[in-house]
């Protein structure tokens, strides 16, 4: 599935979550690390951990297959996601991250250039706990506008791989 079409469909279903359903907590982090594979010398593996350094947990929307790593912004003129896992469907679901605590996951990207050196940044969509991403009265338009407006990037320092 195109990368883009997940992160908009991903996006769409955030806005309708409504301004009500709208939540965004300070103290959240994500870093990772960054390795290079030696059986397919020009992908690298990326570590990744979004850290919930909050009192209460913190929700986010995504989608069954694929969908944290989707969640990844990059520099697509030096590197392309490469999802090894292929779904016939994929449905939106809500993650969640509990007080103090992490949630780790792992994504694939092909080197495209001669780099090094990797920054990535995570888009978070932050909901209520409460919020149910089936729910038939939501409207795809109201999701779109809702996250044009409340996009939110986390972004993690530069990191080399060898």
């Amino acid at each position: 599935m195109n990368r883009t079409f997940i992160c908009l469909a991903v996006g769409l279903l955030f806005s309708l979550a409504g301004k009500s359903q709208l939540v965004k907590h300070d103290n959240i982090k994500f870093d990772f690390r960054a390795e290079k594979l030696s059986k397919y010398k020009e992908t690298i593996k990326i570590y990744g951990t979004l850290f919930n350094l909050n009192k209460d947990t913190v929700y986010l929307l995504t989608t069954s297959c694929n969908g944290i790593e989707y969640c990844l912004q990059y520099d697509s003129t030096k590197f392309l996601s490469q999802a090894f896992l292929l779904c016939n469907a994929s449905w939106p679901i809500v993650a969640k991250i509990p007080p103090n605590d992490k949630l780790e996951f792992t994504a694939h990207f092909k080197v495209l250039d001669k780099s090094n050196e990797i920054k990535i940044g995570f888009s978070l969509y932050e909901v209520e706990g409460s919020f149910d991403p089936n729910d038939p009265k939501l409207s795809l338009h109201s999701v779109y506008e809702l996250n044009r407006k409340h996009k939110n990037i986390i972004w993690a320092d530069v990191h080399r791989f060898e």
